[in-house]
């Protein structure tokens, strides 16, 4: 899922320009990030009124509404920015993820093929990041796991540094019981791999594995890394470790 800092970091206006309109748009953006969305809606409707506003602030737009428990009116406006399959890779994965968020997941997955599908000049890493999202949104529509494998598999060739897709593609090959082929992956985790990890349910389901196929060395960096993770908690109450976006783990 886009998280609230990605949504808000979109550039919503041309570098150096500053009208009523601009100004309006950087009051949006400071408001999504305060949690004030009624008042970013109104101040991205009234900067639309002065000229229309770009596809970025549109998907602010559609953000605050969807926070502010108005779906269709969101999917809407997303839709209407998708469809056009002409926006970057990773602003078609804001997309989706909010698709998913209020709980469209199929057209979520849609907008990744959309995005897998076209003609366009996306950095290898934007590819591999959507067909990651693609083979999760498939996993939760019930699709079957040698698709999702494939996909996360995918993904994993493309970005091996990525922790997260190798955690996942491992994840689903634990669960469709093959240990042996699972193996390999989670003994690869190094310490910097872990420290990529944030969420403390992957790092327990990984850890609790990986006692279990005798690798004590990764168990204890991701039972060390949640204690990290607490550590931050304490000291800074706004901290938060998000149990990741992307995939449920299925036992």
């Amino acid at each position: 899922m886009a998280t609230t800092a990605a949504i808000s970091d979109l550039t919503l206006n041309a570098p150096g320009s500053y009208s009523p309109s601009d100004a309006l748009l950087v009051t949006a953006q400071s408001r999504f990030r305060q949690g004030d969305f009624a008042g970013t809606i109104d101040s991205l409707e009234r900067a639309n009124r002065h000229r229309p506003i770009s596809a970025d602030a549109r998907i602010l737009l559609a953000s605050s509404y969807a926070k502010q428990r108005q779906s269709d009116t969101a999917r809407e406006m997303l839709l209407q920015i998708a469809i056009r399959r002409d926006r970057p890779a990773d602003t078609m994965r804001l997309i989706a993820s909010e698709l998913a968020a209020i709980g469209d997941v199929t057209l979520a997955a849609q907008v990744c093929r959309w995005t897998l599908d076209r003609d366009a000049s996306d950095p290898a890493t934007e590819l591999a990041a959507v067909t990651f999202d693609l083979g999760i949104y498939l996993d939760r529509l019930g699709e079957p796991p040698y698709r999702v494998e494939a996909l996360l598999a995918k993904a994993t060739l493309a970005s091996p540094d990525e922790a997260h897709y190798r955690i996942a593609l491992a994840s689903m090959l634990l669960r469709m019981q093959r240990d042996t082929e699972a193996e390999p992956i989670i003994q690869s985790l190094d310490a910097a791999d872990v420290r990529q990890l944030d969420c403390p349910r992957c790092l327990t389901h990984i850890g609790q594995n990986a006692v279990r196929l005798g690798m004590p060395l990764v168990a204890h960096r991701c039972f060390d890394r949640i204690d990290q993770l607490d550590v931050l908690r304490q000291q800074d109450t706004s901290f938060n470790a998000p149990l990741c976006f992307a995939w449920e783990i299925r036992e």
